[in-house]
């Protein structure tokens, strides 16, 4: 099989050239139509009578994985907030996590939780493609509903993503400084180093995890439990970066999943029971079938298959999860090419999933895959690898041409439900592309 070499997500991944094409088939398509579910807005605030069928679609999942097929366009990021905004009212979920930094999240979530700092600052510890209108609006609604003091549930915002080694060095630091200034004074070298990125052996980054678990009670007693658990995670936190960063190509790029994945694990087991966890990235890392296959390598990981697997070995905790991509029809986006700009797709291949959709007549419409006859055209549909968009953080016009703007995408695979709109508008920027 040929392949190609193609740029997505900000890495260079080899993957297959070509998918399976199928004809698309009218009992598909009728099912489509009758069986996706329109939703009448994206405003926030709007009735939220259209997304009821979330409800039977989340049942009892303890997390919601929530895709999207590019990191730049307005409606997925706004289904993103009225979907979070039904889960939390109606379905008691009580934190929201991204595929951003996990310790400059904190920043955000200090006003998000707390109040502390302002709107503009918790915007700004987001990553750049994440610096939108549709972002700002939704960790204003989440201080809100914190602020209420009719809300005895509250929601916290945290990151997923690898941390930024420096700014979690220094608050490591400043921590253990404040519980114990002679054990920081003692572990600062192995701190500074791995705040640095500099290599630093596995007995030292073992010993730091251990002399925490040692200190728990007394750090407890003077700063409490929950700054315990944060600031032990900040130690894993960079020995998760020193690991990614002894890895090379495919390997570094499933570890860092990995990482992501056990970073949504521990969000749980220190949230507290009745904890529920919604979670925001790319389609690729939701995915349960991985991020993507590639020849003479296997599958690289995702958020999505790393989680279902420890679900089905791992004893004490509930990952039971619902998986929701996205797809749009044609239209604009933001991402990086010379610069953060705004791009153009047209209509989608004929043999692609998006034109099966968009033969249906849909608008916005949410599509529960899970409802889906056992056999016949429909089941073959779900079960047949079909293009599907996958716009990263990245984009090359050229790369529309090459067939390099897809991934084969087998649905009953990947996703449990899916978000579809017919257009795509660029995301909202709040500062202008460089």
């Amino acid at each position: 099989m040929n392949t190609v070499v193609r740029a997505l997500l900000g890495l260079v991944l080899v993957v297959p050239s070509q998918a399976p094409a199928t004809g698309a088939a009218p009992d598909v398509v009728r099912w489509i139509a009758e069986s996706a579910r329109p939703l009448a807005s994206l405003e926030p605030g709007a009735d939220p009578a259209d997304l009821e069928p979330l409800r039977a679609i989340v049942g009892q999942a303890r997390i919601v994985a929530l895709g999207e097929a590019t990191h730049g366009s307005h409606e997925f990021f706004a289904f993103k907030r009225r979907a979070l905004e039904f889960l939390v009212r109606e379905l008691g979920f009580t934190d929201f996590a991204m595929e951003t930094d996990w310790s400059a999240a904190l920043v955000a979530n200090e006003y998000v939780e707390h109040g502390q700092g302002d709107l503009d600052g918790a915007v700004r510890a987001l990553s750049p493609l994440w610096r939108t209108e549709e972002y700002r609006g939704l960790l204003e609604w989440l201080r809100a509903w914190n602020a209420d003091a009719t809300h005895a549930r509250k929601v916290r915002f945290h990151g997923l993503d690898l941390a930024a080694p420096g700014p979690t060095a220094r608050r490591l630091k400043e921590y253990l400084a404040r519980v114990d200034p002679d054990v920081a004074d003692s572990v600062a070298p192995v701190i500074e180093r791995l705040g640095n990125g500099q290599a630093v052996d596995e007995a030292d980054r073992e010993g730091l995890l251990a002399l925490f678990d040692e200190l728990r009670e007394a750090c407890i007693e003077v700063a409490g439990e929950r700054a315990w658990d944060v600031h032990r995670q900040h130690v894993v936190a960079l020995t998760q970066v020193a690991q990614q960063r002894a890895k090379q190509g495919h390997d570094a790029t499933s570890f860092r999943d990995r990482c992501m994945a056990d970073n949504a694990r521990w969000i749980l087991r220190t949230a507290g029971p009745g904890a529920r966890l919604a979670l925001s990235a790319h389609n690729g890392h939701v995915s349960r079938a991985g991020l993507m296959q590639v020849e003479g390598y296997g599958t690289i990981e995702s958020i999505g298959r790393a989680l279902t697997a420890d679900a089905q070995v791992v004893t004490g905790e509930d990952l039971a999860m619902v998986v929701i991509g996205t797809a749009f029809g044609q239209g604009r986006f933001h991402a990086y090419g010379r610069g953060l700009q705004a791009f153009e797709l047209g209509p989608p291949r004929a043999e692609a999933h998006e034109a099966l959709l968009a033969a249906a007549g849909l608008e916005l419409a949410l599509l529960d895959l899970g409802a889906a006859p056992a056999e016949g055209p429909v089941r073959v549909w779900l079960t047949t690898p079909r293009p599907l968009r996958f716009v990263g953080g990245a984009f090359d016009p050229a790369s529309v041409e090459r067939g390099e703007d897809v991934l084969p995408c087998t649905l009953a695979d990947e996703f449990d439900a899916l978000f579809y709109s017919a257009g795509s508008s660029p995301s909202r920027l709040l500062e202008a592309p460089r």
